[in-house]
């Protein structure tokens, strides 16, 4: 535990409004609170070439990361419902104030000025350490004697053969190491584990496979990019451990 990190303040309102992360920074500090890092950008534009560039080395500040929280706001639209009891009201039928509101499929869900949330989440070396994980899941469930059941799909980056290969013997080793592991506990202590292991020569296969790979990309990373498709996975202000960008429009 390295204390309490303060993610965002929300108004109560029924309307999703959050502060500024300048204001919730002060807030942390004033109260003893870990803040939370984050950047501010002005366009959509600045936030892709943002984003990219950390894609590639897989750091932000020096600290590995995972992906951001973009923190941005309803734009005001013809087409916005004008408040929360409006959205309750987007069936096509004359609204409030004698507006006709066209259906409500064409128009955002939130009024304008509402806070809104929407994350970018890198797929490597992420995706390789979830593999990882349940790999050691599955060793550490085996039962004695027997093979434990991991797919194939699973070992076919080099990187993660290696580190069934480290992770076995690091259990035969010292099992105790591992209590806890099967509740989501020193998951991350024992990858850094294994990879100061590779830093210091473990293995000098794994040196040459990671040589100028700093995010661990899988094979193919190079493939051209070729649709994005961006789908809500959580309600609007719930994300917990990803940094915040906030996004100004």
């Amino acid at each position: 535990m390295t204390g309490l990190h303060l993610h965002g303040l929300n108004t109560r309102t029924g309307g999703f409004q959050t502060r500024e992360p300048s204001e919730v920074e002060a807030f942390a500090r004033e109260w003893g609170l870990i803040p939370t890092a984050f950047v501010t950008l002005n366009t959509v534009d600045e936030v892709r070439t943002f984003t990219e560039d950390v894609s590639k080395s897989g750091k932000w500040n020096g600290i590995p990361i995972e992906g951001f929280v973009v923190r941005t706001q309803i734009a005001n639209s013809s087409d916005a419902p004008r408040s929360a009891e409006e959205v309750l009201n987007l069936d096509g039928e004359q609204a409030s104030g004698g507006r006709k509101r066209r259906d409500g499929r064409d128009a955002p869900p939130y009024p304008p000025g509402s806070s809104f949330f929407f994350k970018v989440k890198f797929d490597e070396p992420y995706m390789m350490y979830r593999d990882w994980r349940e790999i050691t899941k599955a060793i550490l469930g085996a039962k004695s004697g027997s093979e434990p059941r991991i797919s194939k799909a699973k070992l076919n980056r080099p990187e993660t053969r290696l580190y069934k290969q480290w992770v076995e013997r690091e259990i035969k080793q010292n099992r105790r190491a591992f209590d806890g592991y099967t509740n989501n506990h020193g998951i991350i202590a024992t990858r850094e584990r294994f990879l100061k292991w590779c830093e210091e020569g473990g293995s000098v296969d794994v040196v040459k496979t990671l040589e100028g790979k700093p995010n661990m990309a899988r094979e193919g990373g190079d493939r051209k990019f070729d649709k994005t498709i961006i789908v809500p996975i959580a309600i609007p202000g719930c994300g917990v451990c990803y940094h915040y960008l906030s996004w100004k429009m």
